[in-house]
């Protein structure tokens, strides 16, 4: 789907650059970026920690983690990780490793991350999972949300856009979630569900499929 894929980037992330711009140079489809991230983020990975890390956190591996970004107690890192000035990794989170969380992005207590892209301010605040997925600028997830990445019927994920349905050709696939969207508390996105831009998704739902930009989901997981 190049066309329509290139279009869909667009209507996730406009108007925001990512550090490692390779992510998406070139790419197809949104789903492309999850699929490049482990080795890309290897790549460019470091041992390299310059930020303020409480001396009770665990640094594993290759993690650059840039002065001005924050670390706080007993947050589990393991690389190749890539922390941005003006992230920050806050009590008890775990993160799994090939990681990029740029400027501003949030990493909160108990919240378990993995293979995953925070663009510039994107939170997940408290007890979430983010797996294999990408969260727009700005975007923020409400306690307790999870961002699931396998399906419960073992094969690849499978996203829907209208009456289409593309393989991606990856057994692990969270969500795909645009700038400025906003989740409520308790929220499962399953495996391949697309966020655009500014969306709006109400607490204790389960969310799948794909949702254009300003949608409002609330008491039903299928598109509006």
């Amino acid at each position: 789907m190049p066309s329509a894929g290139l279009e869909l980037v667009e209507h996730l992330w406009e108007g925001y650059a990512l550090s490692l711009p390779e992510l998406v140079e070139g790419i197809e489809a949104p789903w492309d970026v999850v699929a490049r991230a482990p080795d890309l983020i290897a790549a460019a990975a470091r041992r390299d920690v310059q930020g303020d890390v409480h001396p009770s956190a665990i640094i594993e591996g290759d993690c650059l983690i840039e002065r001005g970004a924050s670390v706080g107690p007993c947050a589990y890192i393991c690389g190749p990780t890539i922390i941005r000035s003006g992230a920050s990794v806050r009590h008890g989170a775990y993160i799994r490793g090939h990681c990029l969380l740029e400027p501003g992005a949030l990493v909160g207590h108990d919240t378990e991350v993995k293979n995953a892209v925070f663009l510039s301010d994107a939170k997940a605040p408290h007890f979430a999972y983010v797996g294999d997925s990408v969260l727009g600028a700005h975007c923020n997830l409400g306690a307790g949300t999870k961002l699931a990445n396998v399906r419960v019927v073992p094969g690849n994920v499978v996203v829907r856009i209208g009456d289409e349905r593309y393989d991606t050709g990856l057994r692990k696939l969270g969500a795909l979630v645009g700038n400025r969207c906003k989740v409520g508390c308790n929220v499962v996105l399953n495996p391949g569900t697309v966020l655009e831009m500014d969306c709006v998704v109400y607490s204790c739902v389960s969310v799948r499929g794909h949702h254009v930009r300003g949608s409002i989901v609330k008491g039903g997981s299928e598109p509006r």
